[in-house]
């Protein structure tokens, strides 16, 4: 940590220290407070919850995931001290490689499989930011953050990587064959082929997501500024909070109001369009009834919950849970807490 800070003074150095300590800290913390806090909601409709597992992925799995967290994103948001400080440029954040080798570590501290790749790809891009927001604030304000300012730097994040980045995040979706995105099926051609074409074409990150976008609803989120986890999702969230709900309850009034806008791209892969749309309509009708804020949306949230496990194939919205965790490291990032 010793290359950071300007001045010459001991003093001024042992600050500077101590600042961008505090700053990685901070992120990296309210990262993994925000994907093991989504996890305690008492119901999430087709998601795992604190009543309820999959049959080979339980919450153990999804918390020892989020306690993962912790070490890529203290990486990921000391670089964005470091751009904002001028020390490294964008494009040397290495944000692909960061996201790569978390795939790699998150699935050694658990035996329930990739359990946290679609958090990764929205929280490095935030974490960067929010690394860089909270180095330029004043000393005094170390522990606070406008999340308003995170969207456009985030795509900025984004917006400067390399064909590097995309190579390893590539690389990295091939080999799993996520179901957030089935790399390997979609693609058709040999994995060197695919490599030396991204970088003939210079294909950044922003351009991958932007080419598959229409396919995933992390890559859309991504490369629209984070339209749908800054502005109806914490939107839902804050609702909820100024209507004096528990954070877990928040959580899941924000889980069903995301998932009434969009059809899930989990549920549209494994079950269908007529199945996702499905569920989207049901998710509206409990926003139509007051969301997870009143008594009969809370009623119709269960029934969606009912729906979802009576089926012989899981129906999960996973991508809308990985939608929620975001909007609640937006959260937490703003200062709220359990």
């Amino acid at each position: 940590m010793s290359g950071f800070g300007s001045s010459t003074t001991s003093e001024s150095t042992s600050f500077n220290q101590r600042s961008v300590e505090s700053i990685i800290e901070l992120v990296a913390l309210n990262a993994a407070l925000a994907a093991s806090t989504q996890l305690a909601a008492h119901v999430k409709p087709g998601n795992i919850h604190r009543y309820h597992d999959f049959k080979e992925t339980k919450m153990e799995h999804y918390l020892s995931s989020a306690v993962a967290l912790h070490t890529p994103m203290a990486e990921i948001a000391k670089r964005g001290v470091m751009v904002q400080r001028g020390l490294i440029d964008q494009d040397e954040v290495d944000m692909g490689w960061i996201i790569a080798e978390a795939v790699k570590d998150g699935v050694k501290w658990h035996s329930g499989g990739l359990t946290n790749l679609g958090i990764l790809f929205l929280f490095a891009p935030v974490a960067a930011a929010s690394g860089y927001i909270l180095s330029e604030n004043a000393a005094d304000r170390i522990d606070t953050i406008d999340v308003k300012q995170i969207p456009k730097l985030a795509y900025k994040f984004v917006e400067n990587t390399t064909p590097e980045d995309t190579i390893n995040i590539f690389s990295t979706l091939y080999r799993v064959q996520s179901e957030i995105y089935p790399m390997s099926s979609a693609v058709g051609i040999s994995l060197p082929e695919s490599i030396n074409e991204l970088l003939e074409e210079e294909v950044n990150l922003l351009d991958f997501y932007n080419l598959h976008k229409e396919k995933n609803l992390i890559f859309q989120e991504i490369s629209s500024f984070y339209e749908i986890s800054s502005k109806a999702g914490l939107s839902a969230f804050n609702e909820a909070i100024t209507e004096g709900s528990s954070m877990v309850d928040a959580i899941t009034h924000t889980y069903i109001s995301l998932l009434s806008l969009n059809p899930d791209s989990i549920i549209l892969r494994n079950n269908g369009m007529e199945m996702a749309v499905r569920i989207m309509n049901m998710a509206k009708q409990v926003i139509q009834h007051g969301g997870y804020l009143s008594e009969e949306g809370r009623e119709l949230t269960n029934e969606l919950e009912l729906f979802t496990r009576k089926h012989e194939t899981t129906i999960n919205p996973g991508v809308t849970a990985d939608l929620t965790a975001n909007v609640t490291f937006f959260a937490t990032l703003s200062g709220i807490r359990p």
